[in-house]
């Protein structure tokens, strides 16, 4: 069973803010997490990794055409681990890693959603497709078992995540030439002094990162990991080498031109602030940060939901709420079916999630999120201050990467790639890291009935309050 009957089983919730009395514990972990996996299986990992945004199909299709170069990596990367991986699909494994069990159910309903409509076909490209993502994040929770493991898959992300952008930068300012890498030409609804229409050029990619928005995605997540390697005060004078990276991705990032990459960088920067200072001062980062932009002005510093594209975002929106009504609002329209009741996708995963796998699915897609929330934030609660230098200094930086990948997907359909789920599998290492050296050792969160409930709860707000933003702003 998934929902223990036992009071003793159950952890107890440690509470995010602060409490006058210490958390209690119930339930301790006596050992570390696993064996440590071998190095053909960590390297097989890392290339997988690399080749996840350095895609070589997508950048010289004429030279590798079809080649599977992903598939072929995720099998020699589940022949490496297959044994430990194993372990990790126990029950009271699972108990033990609610973002793990969100995301296998989640997956689940989502080729169930397929199943109550008879779509037979679309079940097997489900599985197919979905089995992919299951691989990778089952086996980076299982390979990646120490601190320094976890730093270089954390070099590896930002590395070749902002190698790719800085393709995209050199093919935009025409030093190469790429021919999946397109300039976007975007008409600014303005016209200039001769009366002729203003457009601006977007920088976007290609493949998974086509959008301006997606790529911006890429250049957050790379950001943040930098500004951790510029933190370690313990890296030296060498430290100050990361700001050069950070410079280049904020330079991408104004050349994307995206306001919802702009929004998840600032929610990133309010989030270590916050975690660093407290609320006051990242209420005054915050407010620094909208007077900059509003005197920086340009597309970014315009957010306006009624006009063109945030009022075209809610009607994708709005279709999908009506879509589903009966059995599909509760296990959803099925996989893959967005596009073809909106005419594109949702451009938010949670609208997303509950639209396709109905609230059932879309409640344990906002569950991976909710425990990797409520698991960084009890740390501050339980004391790290013991733990090694970087574990202890990537705290914010971990939180940051969650909390900006969620407000990126309020403007994305990100529901099915990996990168998605990296974000997830960097916070479970991360937690499970810090659990089995916490003095006692101890678990942050855990599948019994509490939490269960409040992620309902949770779910029920965040679905509430996307619902009513369409019936009020999208009539």
């Amino acid at each position: 069973m998934i929902f223990g009957r036992k009071r003793h089983n159950a952890i107890a919730l440690v509470a995010a803010s602060a409490a006058p009395r210490p958390p209690i514990v119930r339930k301790k972990i006596a050992h570390e997490v696993l064996a440590e996996t071998s190095q053909y299986a960590f390297f097989s990992f890392l290339v997988f990794t690399s080749v996840v945004y350095l895609r070589p199909v997508d950048l010289f299709p004429e030279t590798f055409g079809t080649l599977p170069i992903v598939k072929i990596l995720c099998f020699f990367t589940l022949l490496f681990c297959a044994p430990q991986l194993s372990k990790r699909l126990r029950v009271n494994e699972l108990r033990k890693q609610p973002i793990l069990t969100c995301f296998l159910a989640f997956l689940g309903f989502a080729v169930f959603s397929q199943v109550t409509h008879a779509f037979f076909w679309w079940v097997k490209r489900a599985i197919l497709d979905l089995a992919l993502l299951a691989i990778y994040l089952m086996a980076m929770v299982t390979i990646v078992d120490t601190p320094k493991r976890l730093e270089k898959l954390l070099k590896v992300m930002a590395g070749s995540a902002s190698l790719f952008v800085v393709l995209c930068m050199l093919d935009f300012w025409g030093v190469l030439e790429f021919e999946t890498i397109k300039k976007l030409k975007q008409y600014t609804e303005g016209v200039d002094a001769t009366g002729k229409p203003v457009f601006i050029y977007r920088m976007q990619g290609t493949g998974l990162f086509l959008d301006p928005n997606d790529l911006s995605q890429l250049i957050v997540l790379s950001s943040v990991i930098y500004a951790y390697f510029f933190s370690r005060k313990d890296n030296g004078t060498s430290r100050f080498l990361w700001a050069i990276p950070i410079a280049a991705m904020a330079l991408a990032l104004v050349m994307t031109q995206s306001r919802g990459g702009l929004l998840a960088l600032g929610a990133s920067i309010m989030t270590i602030v916050a975690i660093h200072y407290g609320r006051k001062a990242c209420i005054g980062a915050a407010a620094a940060g909208v007077m900059g932009l509003l005197a920086v002005g340009g597309r970014q510093a315009s957010v306006d939901l009624s006009g063109s594209t945030g009022g075209a975002r809610l009607a994708l929106w709005r279709d999908g709420f009506v879509s589903i009504s009966g059995k599909d609002a509760i296990f959803g329209i099925g996989y893959g079916i967005y596009d073809e009741v909106a005419g594109q996708l949702a451009h938010n995963s949670f609208v997303h999630a509950y639209v396709e796998t109905g609230l059932v699915g879309g409640t344990f897609f906002f569950g991976m999120w909710f425990f990797a929330l409520i698991s960084i934030i009890r740390m501050k609660s339980v004391g790290i201050d013991h733990l090694p230098d970087n574990l202890r200094q990537f705290h914010p930086y971990c939180a940051a990467l969650v909390v900006g990948y969620c407000v990126g997907m309020f403007s994305l359909s990100r529901n099915y790639v990996i990168p998605t789920y990296q974000i997830l599998g960097v916070a479970i290492v991360y937690v499970n890291l810090v659990c089995v050296r916490l003095k006692p050792a101890q678990l942050l969160a855990y599948v019994d009935r509490p939490h269960f409930y409040k992620m309902v709860a949770g779910s029920a707000c965040c679905f509430l309050v996307f619902y009513l933003m369409v019936r009020i702003i999208a009539r």
